[in-house]
């Protein structure tokens, strides 16, 4: 969702970082006239932008939806205070909610069925450790995936 409203076509993300507010002021980054777009579409207090007016004011980079700064806690881990989509990533792959995520996509896409974390955790938990324990390497697990005789099965 950060990314969707960095600019209009998506082009000038990586002149961007570190990813603070302050940083698209003029300084050195072609953003400096879109500052207004932006501004538009960082409202405080919406769904995209879930900060009160009070919060920007005090730091104008919580308008990012992915700014945590430190100690704050999302999947179990505590943030360590990086801004923008690292951050996040950071936090979503320590957690192990990407591992979980992506597990249950490709099952879902060659296996065709959708696999429920409340009803399938521990099957989940297992194609996350074969996942993991291949380096995340998603042709060897697709390979697994297809030798299973639940594939076979056609469930």
């Amino acid at each position: 969702m950060h990314f969707k409203r960095f600019s209009t076509v998506g082009q000038r993300v990586a002149g961007l970082s570190p990813y603070r507010w302050d940083d698209i002021s003029g300084y050195g980054y072609p953003l400096w006239k879109e500052k207004p777009r932006w501004a538009a579409q960082y409202l405080p207090n919406t769904v995209m932008t879930p900060v009160t007016d009070l919060d920007v004011e005090l730091n104008p980079d919580t308008r990012f939806l992915d700014f945590a700064p430190p100690d704050t806690p999302l999947f179990g881990q505590i943030s360590d205070g990086t801004i923008g989509p690292l951050g996040f990533a950071k936090m979503m792959v320590s957690s192990g909610e990407f591992d979980r995520c992506t597990v249950r996509r490709f099952y879902q896409r060659f296996m065709g069925q959708t696999l429920d974390p409340a009803v399938h955790a521990p099957y989940i938990d297992e194609l996350v450790s074969v996942f993991v324990g291949g380096d995340r390497q998603i042709r060897p697990f697709v390979v697994w995936l297809l030798n299973r005789p639940r594939f076979r099965w056609g469930h």
